[in-house]
């Protein structure tokens, strides 16, 4: 079903992280809620203690909730596939044992979060069509935060994603979430299309994230290095590389 969006800044989106599949809310979401999570403590109280010992246990996950509504573009077609496929998403996937890792985003991209989805409920669908289809359903939906395990301890490199705007390109993008709009030749690499169109959904890692790729060697003698074209230069490094290669003695101490 091709998604129509009433407005690109008030959508919704839910990407899988695992196969790429995109579900883009044609209405924006309604009681949209973020729960962030609160710590867990344990009290204990002692004789003639007026207040008691607090024991924090654990953490808890983030959550965010929001009623949905999806409706086909013409007679012929059903919401089916989009239901189906969030249903899909509640249960594990075999080869990663566990559930598949979603991406939810609102609007320009300050609501969002790494996620599984927790539940689907309540969907309520519309009145039969005179051809026993559905053309359209409402429903709630509730993700849980997902933050990777860690060994040690440390998280992975957060990651924050944009809806691209019209006029925006990767270093515009940069420059609004890094301040350096240099940034946009690594942020493109992330991103399939060269250039971005209304609604694309582009990944802001974290700057340490951003590994350059490989740089090509600025100075003159180097530049051409790897050309076929023999020079004085090219030669005198390749006799450098295999002196290194072996042992040799620099000088005698006597």
């Amino acid at each position: 079903m091709p998604a129509i969006s009433l407005s690109l800044l008030r959508s919704w989106t839910m990407i899988c992280v695992d196969t790429g599949e995109e579900i883009v809310g044609q209405f924006e979401g309604e009681d949209l809620a973020e729960r962030p999570g609160a710590p867990a403590y344990s009290g204990h109280t002692s004789l003639s203690r007026q207040n008691e010992v607090l024991q924090f246990l654990h953490g808890q996950a983030d959550r965010v909730s929001f009623r949905a509504r999806v409706f086909a573009a013409s007679v012929a077609e059903e919401v089916k596939t989009e239901l189906d496929t969030l249903k899909r998403w509640l249960k594990v996937d075999e080869r990663a044992k566990r559930p598949p890792i979603i991406v939810f985003l609102a609007g320009s991209g300050d609501i969002y979060i790494e996620s599984v989805l927790e539940s689907l409920g309540d969907i309520v669908y519309d009145r039969l069509t005179a051809f026993g289809g559905v053309r359209g359903a409402t429903f709630s939906v509730t993700l849980r935060q997902y933050v990777p395990f860690q060994i040690m301890g440390e998280y992975l490199h957060e990651t924050r994603y944009a809806r691209a705007q019209k006029g925006d390109y990767y270093e515009m993008l940069a420059l609004r979430e890094y301040g350096d709009p240099a940034l946009g030749v690594l942020v493109g690499r992330r991103h399939e299309a060269v250039y971005l169109e209304p609604g694309d959904v582009v990944k802001l890692p974290s700057v340490d994230a951003l590994e350059p790729g490989p740089v090509r060697p600025a100075s003159v003698p180097f530049y051409d290095s790897d050309s076929e074209v023999p020079t004085p230069t090219k030669d005198l490094r390749a006799e450098f590389l295999a002196m290194r290669g072996h042992a040799y003695v620099s000088h005698v101490l006597r």
